[in-house]
């Protein structure tokens, strides 16, 4: 009897083996050729009902079971990993900005932790997003200290931001086209318009400089020059925008002013002993001498007033009269006008020397009228002008025809 049971009770343990171990396989069996995350469940489920057999049950599950069970659980394992990356990389945006930099980097850490097994399990379309993330990435950094450059530039642009306006603008033709579509419109408008104000602001600079450039000759001019500088620098100054003025230094405009001052014409200005008239053209004529008591006089070729030359062209209308005790004169050659009656009562006058040779008809009217001593037609006989050896009979003619000196004077070539 004991012999019985005991076949009978290891037959039934067989059976209920047989059964567990086949429910088991047939689990395995049901599991997916290829698995996804998505059969965790059911790959969990299997390996939970193998573990549960005991030895004897595992036995009699084949080999190809087991083996199958393995791989998926493996299948599993690379599958997790590989959709985590993959959710890490389908959550990265379409067009990266540098705010987006850890997401990208945290996605391309997770891929280069797999396996090659697993890379390979990540679709192209993956790789290549994670990829145009990371150019994306790498131009957004290329062009974000571009655009903060830009728009750092100043509202009111002068030469002073020469500099930083063309740096930026090297920086931002160096970009790639891919780079400079990143560039927000606005920001492109912003470097063209201060490019534009800076070639404003240089053509002013350099307006303002040609004025300042044109007062600064005035001063030591060249005799004769003097007025057609100022006149340089008014022309200059008459084009000028408000905003050119403004760059212009006060002292340049005090010193225009006192340019503008000295060659106005009818001013009248002392120079050592004699006072001097301004013309129209910026010469001057000689007046008078300081004193009547003089003894000789020196009409010069110039005449400096403070920082400005005078080009001394004309003897004014009876400028030696009364001055009895003027014995001779010296012209210089820049003078070619001698006003009526220049030597008006200088009684004491007996010689005069001229140098110049631009004396012609209409410029010597009555100039020697009344000069030197004596009374009516003697008046002026014991004169002597000395002139260029090349105007003496042209000087003598025209001195003592219209110019009324004396017939008896003497007009001699100068040694």
């Amino acid at each position: 009897l004991d012999a019985v049971e005991a076949a009978v009770a290891a037959a039934e343990k067989k059976k209920a083996d047989e059964e567990a171990a086949q429910a088991v396989n047939d689990l395995i069996n049901a599991l997916p050729t290829t698995p996804t995350t998505a059969d965790k469940e059911q790959i969990e489920a299997a390996r939970a009902a193998y573990d549960a057999l005991t030895d004897d049950q595992k036995a009699l599950i084949p080999d190809a079971a087991v083996e199958k069970l393995e791989k998926a659980e493996e299948d599993l394992v690379n599958a997790e990993a590989v959709k985590a990356v993959e959710d890490k990389i389908d959550a990265l945006p379409t067009t990266p900005t540098t705010a987006d930099k850890e997401q990208i980097e945290a996605a391309r850490k997770a891929y280069d932790a797999l396996t090659d097994a697993q890379k390979a399990l990540v679709p192209g379309a993956e790789k290549e997003k994670l990829e145009k993330a990371e150019k994306g990435l790498a131009d957004a950094e290329a062009v974000e200290p571009i655009v903060a450059a830009i728009n750092a530039l100043p509202e009111i642009v002068g030469t002073d931001d020469k500099d930083e306006i063309e740096a930026a603008r090297a920086a931002y033709d160096a970009l790639t086209p891919d780079q400079k579509a990143l560039v927000p419109e606005s920001v492109k408008t912003k470097l063209e318009g201060a490019e534009e104000a800076l070639e404003k602001a240089e053509e002013d600079e350099a307006i303002a400089e040609q004025f300042t450039a044109a007062v600064n000759a005035v001063p030591g001019n060249k005799a004769g020059e003097g007025k057609a500088l100022v006149d340089a620098a008014t022309a200059i100054y008459d084009t000028m925008t408000d905003a050119q003025k403004a760059i212009v230094a006060q002292e340049t405009y005090d010193l225009y002013d006192e340019e503008l001052a000295a060659f106005k014409k009818g001013r009248k200005f002392r120079s050592g002993d004699d006072y001097y008239k301004v013309l129209s053209n910026g010469d001057v004529t000689y007046l008078y001498p300081a004193e009547k008591t003089i003894t000789s006089a020196v009409v010069p070729n110039q005449v400096k007033k403070g920082k400005f030359f005078f080009k001394v062209i004309k003897i004014s209308t009876m400028a030696f009269d009364g001055c009895e005790n003027l014995k001779w004169v010296l012209i210089h050659k820049n003078v070619r006008v001698l006003g009526d009656y220049a030597f008006n009562g200088t009684k004491s006058l007996k010689r005069i020397r001229v140098m110049g040779t631009g004396f012609v008809e209409g410029k010597v009217i009555d100039a020697f009228m009344k000069a030197g001593s004596g009374a009516g037609k003697s008046q002026g006989a014991y004169i002597t002008v000395t002139v260029p050896g090349n105007k003496l009979g042209e000087y003598e003619e025209l001195f003592k025809g219209e110019g009324r000196l004396n017939q008896k004077a003497k007009v001699k070539a100068a040694a």
